[in-house]
């Protein structure tokens, strides 16, 4: 039988081949580590709060420099003036650690998600990492790195390899096998190895097919 089971696995492990040489408390992918808010006061807008029929699901883009300082506020050119003013001081004033990449500070761009209820006058803002340096939603790091043009490796193709797995419909146990590799410049595999599996029988031939 051919499998391709072992594609997902293996993204996952170019994501931490990625991340190689990170800080042990923040974390750093091809060199860059995101910005981050040091701490978030509560929200207190300059302008009364906006009445809004909807619910409203939006994204800011932050400009930040070296000094993690805010230096423009980008929001959804539909949302009103009003809203924009509601929420652009709160953004503007808030202190990052910033960016940095290969070891120094660097200018970046950080997206927020905006969230705005018609029944409450409090937005609700969500950054790629907390206040301790942690993701705190997947989609808005890997938003964080494309707007900062950085590209992580990624899967072209990966082969079929042969195996015979026992179906296993008791323990409810899924099967996986976490795999790091290191890239050259033009993305073949130089190293590999299994960091975890739950299944071991096929763990060295997932493992190989890495290769190809």
């Amino acid at each position: 039988m051919l499998f391709r089971y072992g594609v997902i696995v293996t993204t996952l492990g170019l994501l931490l081949a990625s991340m190689a040489g990170a800080q042990a408390d923040r974390i750093t992918v091809c060199g860059f580590s995101a910005p981050y808010p040091k701490s978030l006061e509560r929200f207190s807008g300059e302008t009364s709060a906006p009445v809004i029929m909807d619910d409203i699901i939006t994204e800011a883009i932050l400009d930040i420099n070296e000094q993690g300082e805010v230096t423009k506020v980008l929001c959804d050119s539909t949302l009103s003036d009003r809203i924009v003013s509601y929420v652009k001081p709160y953004l503007s004033r808030i202190e990052f650690v910033p960016a940095d990449f290969e070891s120094g500070n660097t200018g970046s761009r950080l997206p927020v998600e905006l969230r705005l209820k018609a029944t409450s006058p409090w937005p609700v803002f969500t950054f790629p990492l907390d206040t301790t340096g942690e993701v705190g939603d997947w989609s808005l790091f890997d938003r964080c790195l494309a707007l900062n043009e950085i590209i992580p490796a990624k899967i072209k193709r990966f082969e079929s390899y042969f195996g015979a797995p026992n179906i296993d419909t008791t323990s409810e146990q899924y099967w996986y096998v976490l795999c790091r590799v290191e890239l050259d410049s033009i993305g073949a595999v130089k190293e590999r190895e299994v960091v975890l599996s739950t299944y071991d029988k096929v763990a060295e031939q997932i493992s190989t097919a890495t290769l190809w």
